[in-house]
């Protein structure tokens, strides 16, 4: 829970500019509506493995996930409508930040990434519907690939500290030596020159415990390679 709130706040600052104090414990509407939705979307999904492999054994248009059985089950499922209320919120809390962004004189001072994004001429050219739209869409990514992946690993981390008390004992040896107090943390000290051993930690948590272990795709269409 606590790297969990730790990069939900983290996302919240750089990537939208907004302050989020989870880990004080005060409620973030937007973490609190994707912790919703990402829950009643799992629980949707595999307690009716059962019932969606049924669905595709069913004749168009009556089968497999978006057929009119499936739309009618998810109407009236509590999962789904759990994760339809939360998606309400994403998209109002998304929405109001958005237009804070929009309004905000200082905007092209800014450098959180929805400010980058908002700055760039081809986005400010869009109307403003079709661009308040695309950029709700591009803050949801953001979350979806940059916070349970990133507090994954951040476990995972510090699961191997805690289990090698020997490795523990030479990463803090080196952070104390390469990264004083005194010093404010940028790209230079945190460099793997700099800090190899705390690079090496990093790389081989991501190899053993991978936060996306597998990631399908599939092609739309016939493709050459490459």
């Amino acid at each position: 829970t606590v790297f969990f709130n730790f990069t939900m706040d983290s996302i919240m600052s750089v990537f939208f500019g907004e302050k989020s104090n989870s880990l004080l414990g005060e409620t973030s509407e937007y973490a609190r509506a994707y912790d919703v939705a990402h829950r009643a979307l799992t629980k949707f999904f595999f307690s009716k493995m059962p019932f969606n492999s049924m669905l595709e054994l069913l004749p168009f248009p009556f089968g497999n996930l978006g057929g009119l059985v499936d739309v009618v089950h998810r109407k009236f499922d509590p999962d789904w409508q759990e994760l339809e209320g939360a998606k309400k919120v994403l998209d109002r809390e998304a929405l109001r930040i958005i237009e804070q962004s929009y309004n905000d004189p200082n905007l092209a001072k800014r450098c959180d990434l929805l400010a980058l994004y908002m700055n760039d001429p081809d986005i400010k050219a869009m109307p403003k519907d079709q661009m308040f739209a695309y950029l709700r869409d591009t803050v949801l990514n953001f979350v979806i690939a940059g916070r349970d992946t990133t507090a994954c690993t951040l476990t995972w981390m510090f699961y191997i500290l805690c289990t090698h008390p020997e490795l523990q004992a030479e990463i803090q040896a080196e952070v104390d030596e390469k990264l004083p107090k005194s010093e404010p943390l940028g790209v230079k000290n945190l460099a793997h020159s700099n800090v190899p051993k705390l690079h090496a930690l990093l790389y081989e948590a991501l190899r053993l415990y991978p936060p996306v272990p597998s990631d399908e795709k599939l092609c739309m269409e016939d493709d050459e390679l490459p």
